[in-house]
């Protein structure tokens, strides 16, 4: 923990009403007075929290939307979390970015649609399918080639 982090707790800790100087605590703790008054006060934010694309409340409330659209069935692109984080953070967020947050919450979201096809989807089967197969299989065991079919016209 950072000397000013255990500084803002320290202060957070006295009792309601208990007076303090900021000097003393920062003298105390070896940090500047005005930074240490400045973070109490919630007038300035840790470096790290300002670097990021997303403040942790916004990623949180992210992934709860992201969620609630999969249990809707319809689960967000890459293109739609891009457009809510700028909507969150107010910039824009690259691709790589929306690569690494989905890699980083793997375990809490499950996208369907990372890809342009679902592998599930594709490999389906379709009903088609089978009718034509056990059409030619019965042409087959009846001796019947296509030549020998017609079409039945409608209206004659």
């Amino acid at each position: 923990m950072y000397p000013i982090q255990k500084a803002t707790k320290e202060i957070k800790l006295r009792k309601g009403g208990a007076s303090f100087l900021y000097l003393r605590v920062a003298k105390k703790y070896g940090i500047n007075c005005h930074t240490l008054a400045q973070r109490h006060q919630g007038q300035t934010q840790p470096r790290r929290l300002t670097q990021l694309s997303l403040h942790p409340q916004h990623k949180t409330e992210l992934i709860q939307y992201i969620k609630l659209l999969t249990k809707r069935r319809t689960p967000p692109s890459r293109t739609m979390i891009r457009n809510f984080a700028l909507s969150l953070a107010g910039r824009e967020v690259s691709e790589s970015w929306v690569t690494r947050f989905m890699n980083r919450n793997s375990a809490n979201l499950i996208l369907r649609w990372q890809t342009a096809m679902d592998r599930n989807c594709h490999k389906a089967d379709s009903e088609a399918k089978y009718s034509l197969a056990l059409l030619h299989l019965q042409y087959g065991q009846k001796g019947l080639h296509d030549w020998c079919t017609w079409e039945i016209k409608e209206g004659l």
